[in-house]
């Protein structure tokens, strides 16, 4: 099919009254061109996932929400307010035959340096939402670059076009190895009007042509998670598989990751969080009696055609709560899943890891990386700004090396930051922990772990937040996480990326941000009210043909949440100096 994108938003003109009915249109509901039957039986199921949502909701406690991944927070905010949304929407969406279906519609063309999604038609459709593009992930073969990331504006961009879904996933690709992009629009949802993509992308590749974009997915009633291909270099891709679909009543499916093999690439994983109420209900559940948040696999060995059941890697049965599995795969085959753990009731957190020797067909016991001391308020759960943050690890191999690959594992700790704070008052124990970005690296295929490392050098009481590994082809590793350390007052944010060339033992860094800039939060309401990203992805050459490292990021410099990259660093002949 052909993808439209953000520049029929250029010509759009509503009038004030639309601007409400277009953010609802954001939950899922095409209407304007379809009968009024098509808009009612829309409705009709809609509000009965939103119910199901409800009930699901109404079973987490506060703690666990709060760590749900930014797509899960969206789909549980709208479902809170459905009530109030439905009746509005039933009553202004026959008003929305605006002149934009049957345009000819183009991608953005090539941005200007270091940009990666295209800011000019942001604000174009409403001040109130659509305008937010984060959270990305990278995926780099030979020339060919693409960034995936969550972008509301995509919603509102599927809702006038009749016979297809809805996508809250954005993406742009450059062919001339990240120098520039052309923002391609949102990520096709397929042909089905009950198919929903719900954000939180992964994107990976195999060659110059062969692009894969993971997704949470709603179909209906159901949970899952969904996986586009793409055969001509990212630049199309067709209607995505759905390796995983549980039942929406007693499972939200979460917090999707991607890999790759190496030796293999017809051979892809999938790794998640299964939010698990059955044990709720009597009956089977792994987790009887309580809720399970528990890390779980799927394996395609066609490219993605046909997909395995699905294999248990941890139950986290609470008190204990897993969440943010990564996984990767070393050139032997190896498959490794690592994630964090998130007991309900204890100061820190750990992450643990298990490898499987068998393509993931089973994994041998765990072993813990590290344990996790919180970033930011031990309190509130939220940075400094009023965000929220994560301790999810980020994993990549060393695939230089022949024999067992070194594996690295990077996240933000508070360990080196915990301060005394004074609020809320009364209250004894209130700590806020600035946060570090630490790397710790294993030589023995995840048995053991190295003491964690600080990447960045400075000591200031400053947050570094959300940090990203990745391994390039000559074995160097690179490491880019957000900033606060040039701002005495830890507010505001730059982006910086590090490089090591002795194995995570020492780091040289630099500054990606010309200009720092501010959180941007609570303004887009098609989204969370907290989010700024939970992730943000680094890149190298999956071919192996070029070293060093590319990494999109999120930057609100101009005021609200856009998608840029880093220059290509780590090598030594590489300018690791301002970039943007």
């Amino acid at each position: 099919m052909k993808h439209p994108t953000r520049s029929w938003l250029r010509t759009a003109a509503f009038g004030p009254g639309a601007v409400l009915s277009f953010c609802l249109a954001s939950l899922g509901l095409a209407a304007g061109t379809g009968s009024a039957q098509t808009l009612q039986q829309r409705l009709d199921v809609v509000s009965a996932r939103m119910k199901r949502l409800r009930d699901l909701s109404a079973r987490l406690d506060e703690s666990t929400k709060g760590k749900l991944s930014s797509g899960a927070q969206h789909l549980l905010r709208m479902a809170t307010t459905w009530d109030q949304i439905e009746p509005v929407l039933a009553r202004s969406a026959g008003s929305l035959n605006a002149p934009l279906l049957g345009r000819s519609l183009h991608p953005s063309g090539a941005l200007g340096q270091g940009a990666v999604s295209d800011p000019g038609t942001d604000l174009s459709f409403s001040r109130m939402g659509g305008f937010t593009q984060s959270e990305t992930s990278t995926a780099w073969c030979g020339n060919h670059v693409l960034v995936a990331y969550n972008d509301s504006g995509s919603f509102l961009e599927t809702f006038p076009i009749p016979g297809i879904g809805q996508s809250f996933n954005g993406y742009s690709l450059s062919t001339d190895g990240g120098r520039s992009f052309t923002d391609l629009g949102f990520l096709n949802p397929g042909q089905d009007l009950s198919n929903s993509l719900g954000g939180d992308p992964v994107a990976v590749c195999t060659d110059e042509n062969t692009f894969y974009q993971s997704s949470i997915f709603q179909f209906l009633f159901s949970t899952g998670v969904s996986v586009s291909k793409s055969t001509d270099g990212g630049r199309t891709f067709a209607d995505p598989v759905v390796p995983v679909l549980k039942d929406g009543a007693t499972h939200f499916i979460d917090k999707p990751w991607m890999a790759t093999d190496p030796s293999n690439p017809a051979r892809l994983y999938v790794t998640y969080t299964d939010v698990d109420s059955t044990g709720f209900f009597g009956g089977p559940a792994l987790c009887p009696g309580t809720l399970r948040l528990g890390i779980e696999l799927v394996r395609s060995t066609d490219g993605g055609a046909t997909w395995s059941a699905p294999t248990v890697v941890d139950n986290g049965c609470f008190p204990n709560r897993d969440q943010g599995s990564n996984v990767a795969v070393d050139r032997a085959g190896n498959v490794y899943v690592a994630w964090e753990q998130l007991p309900a009731f204890s100061p820190t957190n750990e992450i643990d890891i298990a490898k499987s020797t068998d393509g993931g067909a089973t994994f041998a016991p765990k072993s813990t990386v590290a344990t996790v001391t919180i970033v930011g308020s031990n309190f509130f759960g939220l940075l400094q700004g009023g965000f929220r943050n994560n301790e999810f690890p980020s994993l990549a191999i060393d695939l230089s090396h022949g024999g067992t690959s070194p594996l690295y594992i990077s996240w933000n700790d508070g360990r080196f930051g915990v301060t005394p704070d004074g609020f809320p008052p009364f209250f004894s124990g209130v700590t806020y922990n600035f946060g570090d970005a630490l790397v710790s690296r294993s030589d023995d295929g995840g048995k053991s772990w190295s003491s964690p490392v600080k990447v960045n050098s400075d000591t200031s009481p400053a947050d570094h937040f959300l940090p990203g590994v990745a391994v390039d082809p000559n074995g160097t590793v690179g490491v880019c996480f957000y900033d606060r350390h040039r701002d005495p007052t830890n507010f505001f944010i730059d982006r910086e990326c590090a490089r090591s060339n002795d194995g995570g033992q020492t780091w040289t860094s630099h500054r990606v941000t010309k200009r720092s800039f501010a959180p941007s939060i609570a303004g887009d309401l098609l989204i969370n009210s907290v989010y700024m990203g939970d992730y943000d992805g680094l890149a190298a050459d999956t071919t192996g043909g070029s070293r060093g490292f590319l990494g999109a990021y999120g930057d609100n410099s101009r005021g609200n949440p856009d998608v840029k990259i880093s220059k290509r660093f780590g090598t030594e002949d590489s300018d690791d100096g301002d970039d943007n």
